[in-house]
């Protein structure tokens, strides 16, 4: 991991969860707005990073790496933004 954003290229097996629930959290953060959550948008970001990664461990077979072969972009792209929106 360089400077930029959370990239995960590789080692999908081996993973430090701890950065990607904190880049989840932030991007479900920013996807349920100011005005609808803002009582409660910190802990329902949360709960969304989590229920992203579980419904990736569920499944991990539905990541295609030779589409895209970074992890935390399916994450957010696929699962994260799905569940926020429905």
């Amino acid at each position: 991991m360089g400077k930029g954003r959370l990239k995960i290229t590789e080692n999908y097996d081996n993973i430090d969860w701890k950065p990607v629930i904190l880049v989840l959290s932030a991007y479900a953060y920013s996807l349920l707005g100011e005005k609808k959550f803002s009582n409660r948008r910190e802990n329902l970001a949360y709960e969304f990073a989590m229920e992203s990664i579980t419904r990736y461990l569920e499944n991990p077979e539905k990541f295609d790496p030779s589409r895209n072969p970074d992890l935390i972009y399916f994450l957010k792209f696929n699962l994260l933004r799905r569940l926020v929106s429905n």
